[in-house]
């Protein structure tokens, strides 16, 4: 302790290289290549210039802003888009102002606070650590600014209260061991998906359990005539339905097909287990088996919440542009059989008649509508920026997209 207060204490002055232009912080200065580092980001840092503070970081730097983030940047494209965020929003003339530091050639672990137009800002005042490799850049750095509220010693009978709930609890206490936001968004969503669309009276129709045999019987002929295979070659004797709901049915099994290759494909989702067992459920019951895998996904956490768009970094099976050929058939070929097919069931008129009763009036219908619209706000999310328009191209897009051969496949 008395080797660190002589450090502390050794060279005494305002550090002009990170204070603002007040002289009265009496800051004092620790001698070291870390100190001297770290006095030239905030220079840079409080002159706006991103540049300049980019070429003090390190690649694999770790940047975590304690107060405002539960996960730190990591890398030098998350940690600029920070930067980049923080000097687009926060005013110019928002000063940090250096008040002391401790450190050697490695580290070093500043105090400071925040001043606008000469005056200090309310509850700015905090300290950072910074560790910097042998070439002097930036590989890591801390803040912890103080916290508005000031609970005196109302907080210390709250430690004794939490204590033994945070004993029992473990590593479950810590906040960042919880999914994030967006995870349980999306299993809440679920959990709505399931009371509307299953368990639900709001929907139209009848309820699972209150289904009809007929309506039974008709999902599961349509399920036996699965892409129209066995109405050409009747394996087994073809049952037929109205070709609106066989075309609507076959479309919206083909679009989920061709989102099941981000199961496989999707960086972000590749901690998800069981993926064959999602891709094959979201064939046969859609959104039921797709949602719970969006909400895994969205449960995996990323090193950096404002780094760059992982869903640019894709490897596409080498299957990927096989079924996108083979779902784009038959969609078109779907499109084909709800206008024409079965000319005993009417013309144009009469089928879009029968589409707009059913999906006001049959559960089943109605799920596979929903899950139309799902699976293109799906698709939206799932494709990379790389793919441009096509993301909001419904199924012919994405199709599009899978069917690219200048995809790297794995």
């Amino acid at each position: 302790m008395t080797n660190l207060r002589h450090r502390v204490h050794q060279d005494r002055g305002v550090a002009a290289a990170v204070a603002s232009t007040d002289s009265r912080s009496n800051a004092v200065a620790a001698k070291g290549r870390a100190a001297e580092v770290v006095a030239e980001f905030y220079k840079r840092y409080n002159s706006g210039d991103v540049e300049g503070v980019m070429e003090l970081m390190a690649d694999r730097v770790s940047y975590h802003d304690l107060a405002l983030y539960q996960e730190p940047f990591v890398g030098r494209a998350a940690v600029r888009a920070y930067f980049e965020k923080v000097t687009s929003i926060v005013p110019p003339d928002l000063k940090f102002t250096f008040e002391a530091s401790a450190g050697d050639d490695r580290a070093v672990g500043i105090r400071w606070h925040v001043e606008l137009e000469g005056h200090e800002f309310p509850f700015s005042r905090g300290v950072s650590f910074y560790e910097v490799d042998e070439q002097g850049k930036i590989t890591s750095a801390r803040d912890l600014v103080e916290s508005a509220a000031k609970p005196g010693g109302a907080a210390l009978y709250a430690l004794k209260v939490l204590a033994p709930v945070i004993r029992r609890l473990g590593p479950k206490a810590n906040p960042a061991n919880l999914p994030p936001t967006s995870g349980l968004i999306m299993w809440g969503f679920y959990a709505a998906y399931l009371l509307h669309i299953i368990l639900g009276t709001t929907a139209p129709g009848r309820a699972a359990w209150q289904q009809t045999p007929e309506s039974l019987t008709r999902v599961l002929n349509e399920s036996i005539n699965f892409f129209y295979v066995n109405i050409w070659l009747n394996i087994v004797p073809a049952v037929a339905s109205h070709p609106v709901s066989e075309a609507q049915f076959n479309f919206v099994i083909a679009w989920g097909l061709m989102l099941g290759v981000f199961i496989f494909a999707d960086k972000k989702a590749e901690k998800v287990p069981n993926k064959l067992a999602f891709f094959l459920g979201n064939a046969f019951i859609t959104n039921l088996v797709f949602i719970p895998w969006m909400a895994l996904r969205e449960c995996q956490r990323e090193p950096s919440q404002e780094g760059p768009d992982t869903r640019t970094v894709l490897l596409l099976p080498v299957w990927a542009p096989f079924t996108a050929a083979i779902c784009l058939g038959v969609g078109m070929l779907s499109l084909g059989w709800a206008v024409a097919a079965r000319p005993e069931y009417g013309g144009l008129a009469e089928r879009w008649q029968y589409y707009l009763q059913s999906v006001t009036s049959d559960r089943i219908f109605y799920a596979f509508a929903v899950d139309a619209v799902l699976y293109t706000v799906w698709q939206a999310a799932l494709m990379p920026k790389e793919a441009g328009r096509l993301r909001f191209v419904p199924f012919f897009g994405l199709g599009a997209y899978l069917l690219g051969t200048n995809r790297s496949t794995k």
